[in-house]
């Protein structure tokens, strides 16, 4: 043990996870640096589903062009 104060709490996590929830997000992950800087990456949301048919088959056509 160094014997110096630790750079951030684990209160201080919990908020921030917390904050990151009540805003509706989803958490991907937390990172911590070494002056106790707490970073909340969020997850990648999945687009909504295609209202129809029509909605599906241009969503289709444009993952295809874009993967040429």
């Amino acid at each position: 043990m160094t014997g110096r104060p630790a750079r951030f709490r684990q209160r201080d996590l919990d908020r921030a996870i917390r904050s990151v929830k009540n805003a509706g997000l989803t958490v991907g992950g937390v990172e911590i640096d070494e002056n106790g800087k707490i970073t909340v990456k969020c997850a990648a949301e999945t687009p909504p589903p295609p209202a129809d048919s029509f909605d599906a088959w241009k969503a289709k056509r444009a993952s295809a062009h874009e993967r040429r």
